[in-house]
Formats: C-alpha cells, sequence, structure tokens
C-alpha cells in the first residue's frame, strides 16, 4: 500500500514532469570583507533543477512580515529536495526574476514566489 506522503510525492513529480523547466538559479555568495564582515561577492551558478514554472495573473502579491507588498510575476514547483533560498536569481523567457518566498510545507513539494527584477 502507498502512504499519503508517497502518494504526494508522485503527483508533485508528475505535475513538474507534465511542463518541465531545467532552471539554472544564481545565488548571491558572501565573502570575507577584509575587515571582519562580510561582502557581497560574485554570484555562483548552481547546477540545473527540474521545476515547473507557474505564471500568475497580474494581482499576485507575497506580503511581507513588515507589511510590504511585492508583486509576485512567477512561481515555481520543485520536489523537496529543491535548492533554493531567497534572493537566489533565474531567468525564463528572456525575464530575470529574483525569489522573494520559499514554502516548504507541506513537505512533498517546495513552492517558490519570485519577483521580475531588473
Amino acid at each position: 500500500m502507498i502512504s499519503e506522503s508517497s502518494m504526494h510525492l508522485k503527483q508533485t513529480e508528475f505535475l513538474i514532469e507534465d511542463a518541465p523547466t531545467d532552471l539554472i538559479l544564481h545565488r548571491k555568495a558572501m565573502v570575507d570583507d577584509g575587515a571582519g564582515g562580510k561582502e557581497e561577492g560574485a554570484p555562483s551558478d548552481l547546477p540545473p533543477q527540474r521545476v515547473r514554472v507557474v505564471g500568475v495573473d497580474n494581482t499576485a502579491a507575497f506580503v511581507t512580515t513588515e507589511g510590504r507588498r511585492i508583486p509576485i510575476h512567477k512561481r515555481l514547483v520543485g520536489m523537496p529536495d529543491l535548492d533554493v533560498e531567497l534572493a537566489d536569481r533565474f531567468d525564463v523567457e528572456g525575464r530575470s526574476y529574483e525569489v522573494v518566498n520559499v514554502q516548504r510545507d507541506p513537505g512533498w513539494r517546495v513552492e517558490v514566489e519570485a519577483r521580475r527584477y531588473g
């Protein structure tokens, strides 16, 4: 018998494989500034990861804990092992996006919200 969690994982996998995108995330590196602190270094590219890219309507937004409203332009759905962090960047269809929210609950998928930048 298949567990509920296994079933949800299979559904996530099916959703992604129905319209997959192999996405390269660009991550800002923090390096020693020579004075005991850190500064932003050159970004590094992560290996390609398979996700599903989902468009959103014009009213979608993420509201920060401070109450700031950030428009959402793309969502990503990935498997639980998706390596993604806030402020990661990626390109889709000639546009650049920045990750503003990562949701890892429920545990059988990762949902990412991103805004256009640049």
